[in-house]
């Protein structure tokens, strides 16, 4: 499947992507003259002086000596479509460390000037799985988990009817996939249903998981015994 980063003919554009999606960036330039390979320079490289390089084409041919490690072999040019100004590029796959990157694409042939004809930044991100909410009648909290989303979540509690709960305590764990896992408590105290939400900020997403405290009560099945006091 492939996941298009930004718009064509959009100098500056934004990208929201799923981690591992090939992620096109495209990028059409006016070329005012007749595209000369010997004497054309084209780097995609990251913004403001950064030092990130993404892809480099060279005086006819691509070069990868300069080329960030954490780019090498997930990137692809079109170099047939050149002289038409089509410096679309390819990253595949997208990875959560490309989150928040900013690029843009260096032109440069003969003694002209250098222009920056496409701008970019990605943003990475992978869904939460569905919460799950638990209820401790003993201490009057519920707990609400989730886990294997990116980035950070926001997380909101709300009463039955609709107040949020400002008494909430959360934890966030980064694991090992860079992922994380999320653990909320909040105090429900004289309520009678909570819902927990969890926004992916990324995707603009929001799972929510509810709770009836009245079906939460475990029913008693327990013996019953009565004592009948006679004088």
């Amino acid at each position: 499947m492939c996941l298009y980063c930004g718009k064509v003919y959009l100098k500056t554009s934004l990208s929201m992507e799923p981690r591992g999606a090939r992620c096109l960036w495209l990028c059409q330039h006016t070329v005012n003259e007749p595209f000369q390979p010997e004497q054309t320079y084209i780097y995609w490289q990251g913004q403001n002086n950064s030092n990130t390089v993404v892809h480099v084409y060279s005086r006819g041919t691509e070069e990868y000596q300069h080329q960030s490690k954490s780019f090498n072999n997930r990137t692809k040019i079109f170099p047939d479509l050149l002289s038409s100004g089509n410096f679309s590029l390819i990253i595949e796959p997208l990875m959560l460390k490309d989150d928040q990157t900013s690029l843009e694409v260096v032109f440069m042939q003969g003694n002209k000037e250098r222009e920056k004809p496409c701008q970019l930044t990605l943003y990475v991100a992978v869904p939460f799985q569905e919460p799950e909410t638990e209820i401790n009648q003993a201490n009057m909290t519920a707990t609400c988990r989730t886990k294997g989303g990116y980035p950070k979540p926001e997380i909101e509690w709300s009463s039955g009817d609709g107040r949020t709960i400002l008494e909430v305590q959360t934890k966030m764990t980064s694991e090992e996939d860079g992922t994380y896992s999320v653990s909320s408590t909040a105090d429900i105290t004289g309520l009678q249903k909570v819902t927990c939400r969890v926004y992916n900020p990324t995707l603009n997403q929001t799972l929510s998981a509810s709770k009836d405290m009245t079906s939460s009560i475990t029913p008693f099945t327990g013996t019953v015994v009565y004592c009948i006091h006679s004088n």
